[in-house]
């Protein structure tokens, strides 16, 4: 666990397409000056407590496509400086136990083809400077009108080829910067109220052909099919 103890000036670290089944605390122990860090296409089922706890300069984190099914309450403690997140691919199924609170600075969020089913107000909470939000293709049927609530600087939201049945009327009201709003391919998203998006500036939002809309007033809203 001393491996990289003498390279503390790396700033990129890319330890992608290995074979790495488990990380913990000592595992980046030196690497303080390390910006990027790429660990897509291993094979990481979980990520403990304090993995990441040395790297507080760390700006990117790529951990596409593993086999993650937990993260731990305090899996990304130390990313004081984290701007992008990628879990793509994953098989994480929930994430409510605010793991995600520790990365205040971070923009970029991509939770893409992660099997999550389901999303609480809990899950994004802290995340204020989050303006790029990627949930495409994932198992959600349902969303809180809470859920959205912490992502104040939000704008752009993919929640395309998922399940959701409907939107709550309230679910962009905390999203006042949001202006891409992606719903294709929601098979069971029959009708939308365009009051949903009263409350925001959004440019526009794109539907399924079949998604009927149950409201006149759409404000500026352009809704391409």
């Amino acid at each position: 666990h001393r491996t990289f103890h003498s390279l503390s000036a790396l700033a990129g670290l890319d330890l992608s397409s290995n074979q790495l089944e488990r990380l913990d605390h000592r595992t980046f122990q030196g690497l303080t000056k390390l910006k990027n860090l790429k660990l897509s296409s291993n094979q990481l089922r979980s990520i403990e407590d304090n993995t990441f706890e040395s790297l507080a300069s760390l700006e990117s984190l790529d951990l596409r496509r593993n086999s993650l099914r937990t993260l731990a309450p305090k899996s990304f403690v130390g990313l004081n400086s984290l701007t992008s997140l990628l879990l793509q691919t994953n098989q994480l199924e929930v994430l409510d136990n605010g793991q995600l609170s520790y990365l205040r600075k971070l923009t970029v969020l991509d939770l893409s083809n992660c099997e999550l089913m389901s999303l609480s107000e809990d899950t994004f909470r802290e995340l204020t400077l989050v303006s790029n939000l990627d949930l495409k293709a994932n198992k959600l049927a349902s969303l809180d009108e809470d859920t959205f609530k912490h992502l104040t600087s939000l704008r752009s939201l993919d929640l395309s080829f998922n399940r959701l049945t409907g939107l709550p009327l309230a679910v962009f009201n905390y999203t006042k910067s949001l202006d891409t709003v992606n719903l294709e391919s929601n098979t069971n998203l029959t009708s939308v109220f365009a009051g949903t998006f009263n409350m925001i500036c959004v440019k526009s939002v794109l539907m399924s052909p079949a998604i009927k809309l149950r409201q006149t007033n759409m404000g500026n809203c352009k809704f391409f099919y």
